[in-house]
């Protein structure tokens, strides 16, 4: 068993490598960044847009497999190039594929979620995607919403987004205000607070 030396500076900093190693990482470094440029030209701008789940899962694949070959002096370089080039060529085939069949679409990206329809928050729906009214209050504010009563449609897209559909002026039904002052206060569509007439 090796023993350790604590506070050994060379070995904190430089590792058990000669110096000259950090010329060598310079270079992997470059060489591998410039085979990610490459590889990403040919995922095209889809792969610039918001995030799938599966597009996620690509870029976690491919950062692992773009940083072991940077810095690990035992990871050959061809190595590393061959994991980003199989990943990449997944995702093509996938992306091909996904616009034949909807069945591989749906596993793929999934559909979007309705979460609010006519005014009304779908509970179940809220519950399958794990997310919770005051991050839908949240969402909505950030849209410039002010009244759930607002909302005809609103859809959990796969990339996380909110797609909003509202109410043309008047047709608006009462609904929960998304200000967080008025917090499980029910009120008009117009804001003000739903109070009984005498």
């Amino acid at each position: 068993m090796t023993t350790i030396t604590p506070f050994d500076w060379q070995r904190m900093l430089l590792g058990a490598e000669s110096p000259w190693y950090l010329i060598e990482i310079a270079f992997r470094t470059v060489w591998m960044f410039l085979w990610l440029l490459l590889l990403a030209r040919l995922l095209g701008k889809r792969a610039l847009n918001d995030l799938t789940p599966f597009d996620y899962i690509l870029v976690i694949a491919l950062g692992s497999a773009v940083g072991d070959p940077m810095m690990a002096p035992n990871v050959p370089i061809v190595h590393g190039m061959m994991v980003m080039t199989v990943i990449v060529f997944l995702e093509i085939v996938l992306a091909r594929w996904t616009r034949t069949s909807k069945a591989v679409e749906k596993v793929v990206d999934s559909t979007p979620t309705l979460l609010v329809k006519n005014g009304q928050i779908l509970d179940p729906e809220m519950g399958i995607e794990a997310i919770s009214n005051r991050e839908l209050l949240m969402l909505l504010r950030l849209e410039g919403v002010r009244n759930v009563g607002k909302v005809e449609r609103a859809y959990l897209e796969p990339s996380g987004q909110l797609s909003l559909f509202l109410y043309d002026n008047g047709d608006e039904v009462e609904g929960l205000s998304t200000l967080p002052e008025d917090h499980n206060i029910p009120t008009r569509a117009n804001g003000k607070p739903d109070t009984p007439s005498a």
